[in-house]
């Protein structure tokens, strides 16, 4: 799709006289000025409103930044309140995701995170979503600090059952003999 097909797309879906539950773009590749757009019509127009799961899956983005990505996933959570699952899976080129950037959803229980780069640790003030009890980053990338930060951030979650999936995570072969010893020194898991 060109950028004037999926703006015009996205233009004509956010005129709708209803309210939209679910939307999905899966192996799409899209321009930054593309990426900006769908969430400046999540931010500016009322059908978005009642969106609850969002999946951006095999997402080709082009000429954006991992700020551009994190200033997005702000505007979703502040105009979509209720979004509870949200999926930013098997991108082309993984991206850094900024944790901290699913703070701000009360009603976010879902995240999936698949084949995206986490090798930088996570801020110690950072806090998920309370209601969160499905986590999913198989086969992202790690460092030793980072998956460390990873799990002291689960910490942080109220004791419930959470399901989480670590499937085939990617980390420097030399890494994972100091994270198994580590694990000792973190609190009840």
């Amino acid at each position: 799709l060109t950028d004037k097909c999926f703006t015009g797309l996205i233009e004509n879906i956010s005129k709708l006289n209803g309210e939209i539950q679910r939307f999905s773009i899966e192996n799409m590749t899209l321009s930054a000025d593309s990426w900006n757009y769908l969430f400046y019509a999540f931010d500016a127009f009322k059908p978005w409103d009642t969106l609850e799961c969002c999946d951006f899956n095999g997402i080709d983005l082009k000429m954006a930044t991992p700020e551009d990505v994190s200033k997005s996933i702000l505007i979703l959570q502040r105009r979509c309140r209720f979004i509870q699952q949200l999926s930013l899976s098997n991108w082309v080129q993984p991206i850094p995701i900024a944790i901290d950037s699913f703070s701000h959803s009360s009603a976010l229980n879902q995240l999936i995170l698949q084949k995206q780069d986490f090798t930088e640790p996570i801020n110690e003030a950072t806090r998920l979503p309370s209601y969160i009890f499905y986590i999913d980053v198989s086969q992202s990338t790690f460092s030793l600090a980072s998956l460390q930060s990873f799990f002291k951030l689960l910490l942080s979650i109220p004791k419930k059952p959470i399901v989480l999936n670590f499937a085939d995570i990617c980390m420097p072969e030399n890494a994972w003999p100091s994270f198994y010893s580590s694990l000792s020194s973190l609190k009840d898991i």
